[in-house]
């Protein structure tokens, strides 16, 4: 598993409200993104599937999740795997 300074990983150009950097690739044996956004009051990605692993960490406010058939408010300080 590499260790990555984030100082040292370009920013990729993504869509508006997100920051995103590739920390890792096929050099790596790995793919691996991170992506930091801020989401308005209302806003947020459409109801979706991932074959991959995502993991959300909320730093501050509320995001309401979908899974399955259960909504889950997720707070601060809290993860979304």
């Amino acid at each position: 598993m590499p260790i990555i300074d984030h100082n040292t990983v370009p920013e990729t150009s993504w869509r508006p409200n997100y920051r995103k950097w590739d920390l890792a690739g096929p050099k790596d044996g790995i793919s691996s993104n991170l992506f930091l956004s801020t989401i308005g009051v209302g806003a947020g990605a459409p109801l979706h599937f991932h074959e991959d692993d995502e993991i959300i960490v909320v730093l501050e406010g509320t995001l309401e999740v979908h899974i399955e058939d259960d909504v889950h408010l997720v707070g601060a300080d809290h993860t979304v795997i």
